[in-house]
């Protein structure tokens, strides 16, 4: 019995060790599963940080100035991001972590290239299929040093070859998503209001809390039209959500701190002449097979005190075209013909002034210039030589002098002379809905009007939808000083219509604002 009884123990010993054993090999397998699926497939250099290890490390994560992802797509493509580095903590070490989805063609030969700064730092070749892979490029002490990261991404190759020409179709299309980022240690934690701004990509993140007064909720309305009138753009964030994390947002007593800084770092108000060639996608050759175009965009909110354009000044180089064709230079101005002009396959540099009519340019305006060769080649799989064409980088758009005059432009010099204002807000007011009301403000109100709630002479209502729909049941006394301002339906542009007794915009927006002026309506 004793005998048996020493047996079943090593028995049961030997059995516990193998358990061990797998389940340590199970553990283990389930790690590398992770190190696979969740740490960058490919990383460029090796992170050394500069902070003693008897100190306990901070570390941030910088997003890029645009908070979309980027697309490139078809042979070749380019895209870029921006990152801004803290100022008052400054980085140790760090990397940039890109993470992207691919999907590739079979045949395609290709390469996805990142640089920083104009170096070239990484590429990843191109497989065939849909995948999502991450790459790590760690950061030299130079780039650390600098104030901001420029990153770039090429994706060059061709597709495979085919019978008949080119092919023309898109091979590889590669999405930089949103959680790519520059991923920093620092001598110091984060503290400073502009150091969380930058890390944000110069967004404000403005907390938008649940249980707060109509008082309250108006001068965060106010602070933040006043940050985007500098140049930034906020995100309210809805502190009643329990997954947004400490410190996501600036608490309505930091808002000042915000103030000062977007006026401090605020954006310059552009100035005509603006030349659209020396950099960006219309700078360089063109090399095509039939035609080619270039776009020309502008945006008159962000020129100083909203003049328009005269003309247009176009230097356009030429390549030869084939025997016996000749070019055709079309130009369209908000997708109005404004010239059309036949040129002679003799003349390389071609010379052209435009007016830009006053009747035509709204905000946003789009000049469109397309050249296209005459040249009509024989046989289905005959696609013509290859043509070139330059715009030249002393073409630009000439200054003029005329304001633009839209109804929301009309308003803001009707309010010129003013110099307060009161807000009533809604107490229902989602994160999303403040998020338009702010910029409905930013947009309709001139700078120097002051927030107040005693004694104002201008006053602000903030309108649901339905209220908005129904203001011909409560028509102030005078109404030609009364406007109601919105996001247009389609463009998102803000727009603004004075409310008469006759009619009034038949609008479709969440939120809108009316604007009365004292005297008509309190």
């Amino acid at each position: 019995m004793r005998m048996i009884g020493i047996g079943l123990l090593a028995f049961l010993i030997a059995g516990a060790a193998s358990a061990v054993t797998y389940f340590d090999i199970w553990a283990r397998g389930l790690q590398a599963a992770h190190d696979i699926l969740e740490e960058p497939q490919l990383v460029f250099g090796r992170e050394q940080d500069t902070v003693p290890s008897t100190r306990k490390a901070a570390r941030a994560i910088i997003r890029a100035h645009s908070p979309n992802g980027l697309i490139l797509s078809g042979f070749p493509a380019y895209q870029s991001a921006s990152f801004s580095m803290p100022i008052d903590t400054r980085p140790t070490s760090g990397h940039l972590q890109i993470d992207a989805t691919f999907q590739v063609l079979e045949g395609v030969e290709g390469a996805l290239r990142v640089s920083i700064n104009n170096t070239r730092r990484a590429e990843v070749l191109l497989r065939p299929g849909e995948a999502a892979r991450s790459l790590q490029i760690v950061l030299t002490q130079q780039e650390l040093a600098g104030e901001r990261l420029v990153v770039s991404f090429s994706l060059l190759g061709h597709g495979a070859k085919l019978a008949c020409g080119p092919d023309g179709a898109i091979n590889a299309i590669v999405e930089i998503e949103t959680t790519s980022g520059v991923f920093l240690t620092l001598a110091t934690p984060l503290r400073s209001v502009r150091d969380r701004v930058i890390t944000w990509g110069h967004q404000v993140h403005i907390a938008w809390p649940p249980s707060q007064s109509n008082a309250q909720r108006s001068n965060i309305l106010a602070q933040a039209a006043h940050i985007q009138r500098h140049g930034y753009s906020t995100r309210f964030v809805d502190q009643g959500d329990t997954g947004v994390p400490q410190g996501a947002a600036l608490a309505p007593s930091e808002l000042i701190d915000a103030q000062d800084f977007a006026f401090t770092t605020r954006a310059k108000r552009l100035v005509w002449p603006t030349y659209f060639a020396k950099k960006g996608p219309n700078a360089g050759v063109r090399r095509f097979q039939r035609s080619t175009s270039w776009r020309v965009r502008y945006d008159l909110d962000r020129y100083q005190d909203y003049s328009m354009p005269d003309g247009l000044s176009l230097r356009l180089s030429l390549g030869p075209p084939p025997a016996g064709a000749h070019w055709t230079l079309t130009t369209t101005f908000n997708a109005r013909l404004i010239d059309i002009q036949i040129i002679d396959e003799a003349v390389q540099d071609h010379a052209l002034d435009l007016g830009l009519p006053a009747a035509y340019q709204d905000r946003l305006n789009v000049i469109e210039i397309t050249v296209t060769s005459s040249y009509d080649p024989d046989g289905l799989c005959n696609h013509g030589p290859e043509l070139i064409a330059e715009i030249r980088a002393e073409s630009h758009l000439w200054a003029g002098g005329a304001q633009f005059g839209n109804e929301l432009q009309k308003l803001r010099s009707r309010l010129a002379n003013h110099v307060s204002f009161s807000l009533k807000t809604r107490q229902d007011i989602s994160a999303s809905d403040a998020q338009a009301v702010a910029r409905l403000l930013a947009n309709s109100l001139p700078a120097q009007l002051q927030h107040a709630q005693k004694d104002p002479d201008v006053f602000v209502t903030v309108l649901s939808r339905k209220k908005s729909l129904d203001i011909l049941t409560a028509l102030p006394p005078n109404p030609d000083r009364t406007w109601l301002v919105y996001l247009d339906e389609v463009t998102q542009v803000p727009k603004s219509h004075p409310v008469t007794p006759h009619a009034a915009p038949n609008i479709h927006a969440p939120v809108a604002l009316l604007i009365a002026i004292a005297g008509a309506h309190q």
